[in-house]
């Protein structure tokens, strides 16, 4: 089995130690999956960069955020309707739904909390 090294935040490392990274995975002769992390990806050195997949797991765009935030408060309306919960605003699922972002799961408890749980007397 091939063994992985991770580096967390690759980034923090000067142009210096990124070559000489660089030089080992040319030279090892081990089968190794190389993994790294890092927040800035134009402080990786290019020669770096060229021996790996690059992953992008930043944030969608507000207006893209916002777009799936309305699926799931529609998403969320159909499954109230569908238990037959009618006491619940779209707002206040909108509100539910921000408080929770990205998390539907959550989303869906909180609602299952505050508005199908019987109340205490």
């Amino acid at each position: 089995l091939p063994r992985c090294i991770l580096i967390d935040e690759i980034d923090g490392a000067d142009r210096k130690t990124q070559l000489a990274l660089r030089a080992l995975m040319n030279e090892t002769r081990v089968k190794l999956c190389w993994l790294f992390t890092a927040n800035n990806r134009d402080a990786l050195n290019d020669a770096l960069l060229s021996r790996v997949m690059q992953i992008n797991c930043s944030f969608a765009s507000r207006e893209r955020q916002l777009t799936h935030q309305q699926a799931i408060i529609a998403r969320c309306r159909k499954i109230l309707d569908a238990e037959q919960i009618e006491q619940v605003t779209d707002q206040q699922i909108a509100e539910v739904v921000e408080l929770n972002y990205p998390d539907v799961r959550q989303t869906l408890n909180e609602l299952q909390l505050r508005f199908c749980m019987p109340k205490a007397a």
